[in-house]
């Protein structure tokens, strides 16, 4: 069997993060036949030294830290179970001095491509891949995030030199294709994050191993604050909420401010089932996470998506909704003083014929994209990126139909295997 290298950001204890890589992996392997080989890419990290005032902080700091080891083992768990890993790599120059094998290495979704992030890391630009030496190997990217509009000038040549030596190149929000445009002259490949190319009915079929479920209807409260702080404005937002539904809030991974809010808990340590069931089975959701607005959209429930209004800081979730025909669900960050929740089935995904429609066509042509570039099939004068493309960015549409008939069978057959 054929196998395919990727490398990606997984190990930061993320839900988005530990979804995704499980997504692409059970799509390689168990949809389009190849063997997939996750590198374990450890890098040594400095904790932020934080000065702890008060016995409210210090005990927050404890109880944090209690949970914080069982979602930490959990999370290890997970990705012991889901994946198959490489030795641990502590650094990019053990890559190049021990690269795993492979036919063909990929960069790998979420915020690989982000250069607030990778910081010019050539591993996550496959500079450790010897294609000079062996040209028939091949390098790809699926649905990589910048994240931002523009890459900054001094990493530019950086940039372009690596992501010249890509066979095809696909990114997940269309502002990556400027960027790729603007830096080799090539037309990229927009595809969907790899948590999308898994259909709903196969996430629910893995969301039935969380241990532990809510007993009663709530709000799912989960918001991230690395990107864009919501708050405190986001507090009003969840309390309109509540006054409108009457329901339980969950914040999930909450701040301490959350706990012993009015018919509300903070929900900590949750393995990645309990997130994705979470998501599934909630009344509402409230979300500034990227994943978060992946999962309401899989949820098919109405939701709110908090995201940066700056595009320098954030254009992950907007280029999302914006793509499925859901933007009336975003609300930005900073939340103007003008908006209120109202009548919260307003935000009902089925209003104004929903988004589920552009979400399988989504799903679809990207599925189609990612066969096709793993086989380094070529359209004459399509240029790097549009790998069976012939100029349109998503490439192999013609297919997409079929493709996405075959996913979702076998999300309940063949395809199970991928879950456990």
């Amino acid at each position: 069997m054929r196998t395919v290298c990727q490398i990606t950001m997984f190990r930061a204890t993320n839900y988005g993060s530990a979804l995704q890589v499980y997504a692409l992996h059970t799509v390689l392997e168990h949809k389009l036949g190849w063997h997939c080989l996750t590198i374990d890419y450890v890098k040594q990290k400095q904790d932020d030294l934080r000065v702890i005032r008060g016995l409210v902080d210090v005990f927050w700091w404890l109880a944090s830290s209690i949970v914080g080891f069982r979602k930490e083992w959990a999370y290890a768990r997970f990705l012991r179970k889901e994946l198959n890993l490489t030795r641990p790599y502590a650094s990019y120059e053990e890559m190049v001095a021990d690269p795993p094998k492979a036919d063909v290495y990929m960069t790998g979704s979420d915020q690989t491509f982000n250069p607030r992030w990778a910081r010019g890391d050539k591993a996550y630009l496959l500079g450790f891949v010897p294609k000079q030496s062996h040209p028939a190997i091949r390098k790809l990217s699926y649905a990589s995030s910048f994240a931002v509009p523009a890459i900054p000038e001094a990493m530019k040549p950086l940039y372009r030199a690596m992501l010249s030596e890509y066979d095809a190149i696909s990114v997940r929000e269309t502002t990556g294709l400027a960027i790729v445009r603007e830096l080799l002259g090539k037309e990229a490949v927009c595809c969907c994050d790899p948590t999308i190319l898994l259909p709903k009915s196969h996430w629910e079929k893995l969301a039935r191993k969380a241990s532990r479920r809510p007993k009663r209807p709530y709000i799912l409260v989960y918001n991230v604050y690395y990107m864009v702080n919501p708050y405190p404005e986001a507090d009003r937002i969840v309390k309109e909420l509540q006054d409108a539904l009457g329901l339980e809030v969950i914040y999930l991974q909450g701040r301490r401010y959350d706990v012993g809010r009015p018919n509300s808990h903070v929900l900590k340590g949750t393995t990645p089932y309990e997130f994705v069931d979470l998501f599934l089975n909630a009344s509402f959701i409230l979300t500034s996470s990227f994943h978060g607005v992946v999962f309401a959209l899989h949820s098919e429930k109405p939701f709110i998506a908090l995201a940066a209004e700056d595009p320098m800081r954030d254009t992950r979730i907007r280029a999302l909704l914006e793509r499925v025909g859901a933007t009336r669900h975003l609300v930005p960050v900073p939340i103007p003083d003008t908006f209120h929740v109202g009548d919260p089935k307003r935000f009902d995904p089925t209003l104004e014929g929903g988004y589920s429609g552009k979400l399988e066509t989504f799903r679809a042509e990207s599925l189609a994209w990612l066969a096709r570039a793993l086989e380094g099939e070529r359209t004459a004068g399509s240029g790097l990126a549009a790998v069976g493309g012939g100029g349109d960015a998503f490439g192999a549409a013609e297919e997409a139909p079929e493709v996405l008939g075959v996913l979702e069978a076998e999300a309940v057959g063949d395809l199970g295997d991928g879950v456990g």
